[in-house]
């Protein structure tokens, strides 16, 4: 049987690519190899390591320094700088040491000290104060109720965490109590309210009074020394602090920077920042919109819940908004809190716990009489 012999063309081999498309193939691949490479080189030049997290964290702090000149500072911009040195602290939490971090964060309580004492020596030496009214005839003195005092932890601990003595509830209810006079102040001066008790104190902005927070003027918000009132500050600020508070309401408008307390105890706290921070805070709820991640330190007990806005006040809460210069696009971090003195990355912190809205009273600024 004769084989049948097998034409050349029925095996075929494969046709070559044109040289214009093996060219192009090869480019493409090329660039994408490239591509990678910066990506790679993108990612090892991040704040992923200790060196590169201090070269950037001195390059803003050098910033901070070149804000205070001749004795004077620039309080908005100060504000700005310190609020991005916590937000690259903040953000370094995950892989930095733990001496790093409180090294980090010395340092930025350092530059908070500078700042106040810059602003203490350009302050009028007369400063306004509140004077307790004088109590009723037989009416018992209401009794100053100091803060507990929480040991500061040895920042050479080598421990992931420092365990925090037990602080007890405290029975007072928060607030001021009812049927207390509603007291209406404004302006500047009303802006530091100090040594009150078991009043119900409401600061508007005075007619005709900058709102903005660029006016030149010095527009911190510092209340200190509250126990059992209620405290309404419907206006808004480039900063705001609060010290040594116990058992109070307190309602803040908008700020342009960091909002932080200190020594807080059995407190509810309503604020609109970019950063805040709490140190030695017990028993203490804060509702608040945040444009930054919060940080604590040394607290306990604490809830943080998303802040709503009432109707009645939504007009004069989107007005101080807006005069705050806050950027309205970043999401709100309320339920995003880093605890310094709780390093377990996989573990939440047991010191602070997020709280549901149904759980939290939207913000109603009282309305002043008639």
């Amino acid at each position: 049987m004769e084989s049948i012999p097998i034409s050349s063309t029925s095996q075929s081999e494969p046709t070559p690519l044109p040289d214009w498309l093996s060219q192009r193939a090869l480019a493409l691949k090329t660039a994408s190899a490239e591509k990678k490479q910066e990506r790679d080189a993108e990612a090892a030049s991040t704040l992923a390591t200790p060196a590169a997290f201090w070269a950037a964290f001195d390059a803003r702090r050098a910033e901070f320094d070149g804000l205070i000149t001749g004795g004077t500072i620039d309080q908005v911009a100060a504000d700005q700088r310190i609020a991005e040195l916590q937000q690259i602290v903040s953000d370094a939490t995950l892989f930095l040491p733990a001496f790093d971090l409180r090294s980090a964060q010395q340092q930025i309580v350092n530059l908070q000290e500078r700042c106040q004492a810059a602003m203490a020596a350009n302050a009028p030496k007369k400063k306004f104060a509140f004077k307790a009214k004088p109590a009723a005839t037989g009416a018992p003195k209401a009794a100053s109720v100091a803060a507990p005092s929480i040991p500061v932890p040895d920042a050479n601990r080598p421990t992931s965490h420092v365990e925090h003595p037990a602080v007890p509830k405290p029975v007072e209810k928060i607030g001021a109590s009812e049927g207390c006079t509603l007291e209406v102040l404004s302006g500047n001066a009303a802006r530091a309210l100090s040594d009150i008790s078991n009043r119900h104190v409401l600061v508007q902005q005075a007619d005709g009074e900058e709102s903005t927070t660029s006016s030149g003027s010095d527009s911190t918000i510092c209340i200190s020394n509250v126990t059992n009132s209620t405290v309404e500050m419907a206006l808004t600020g480039s900063s705001a602090r609060l010290l040594n508070v116990r058992s109070s309401r307190i309602l803040l408008g908008p700020v342009s920077g960091s909002v932080f307390l200190e020594n807080c105890v059995n407190c509810e706290v309503y604020l609109t920042a970019q950063q805040f921070r709490g140190h030695h805070c017990h028993w203490t709820r804060v509702v608040c919109h945040l444009t930054a991640k919060g940080i604590i330190e040394d607290c306990t007990t604490m809830q943080f819940g998303r802040l709503r806005v009432a109707p009645a006040s939504e007009p004069l809460y989107q007005a101080l908004f807006k005069a705050s210069r806050l950027d309205a696009s970043k999401p709100n971090h309320s339920h995003q809190i880093d605890d310094f003195m709780w390093l377990h990355a996989a573990t939440p912190s047991p010191n602070w716990t997020p709280i549901d809205d149904d759980h939290c009273e939207p913000l109603c600024f009282s309305t002043p009489p008639v």
